[in-house]
């Protein structure tokens, strides 16, 4: 559940970045680290916020995914 990739990505950080979200509430309900960083420091929410996927978005925030996390640029997933 949370392995890594080379770039530090867990299943749920790809998921959430592709916008499957049925894989998301999966690897949520089966202790998927929430607010697990790649190595660019993005966690799930900041992935799923960029690239637009809303539903991953309230998913996230209403399992208690923190807002305040930045990645190496400074972004959070509200920037």
């Amino acid at each position: 559940i949370n392995s890594r990739d080379e770039t530090g990505n867990t299943p749920l950080l790809l998921a959430s970045k592709a916008g499957h979200r049925n894989i998301v509430n999966l690897l949520i309900r089966n202790n998927s680290s929430i607010d697990a960083r790649n190595r660019d420091g993005e966690t799930a929410l900041i992935l799923a916020s960029s690239k637009g996927h809303l539903g991953i978005v309230k998913q996230l925030i209403s399992k208690r995914a923190s807002l305040n996390e930045t990645d190496k640029q400074g972004l959070t997933a509200l920037m």
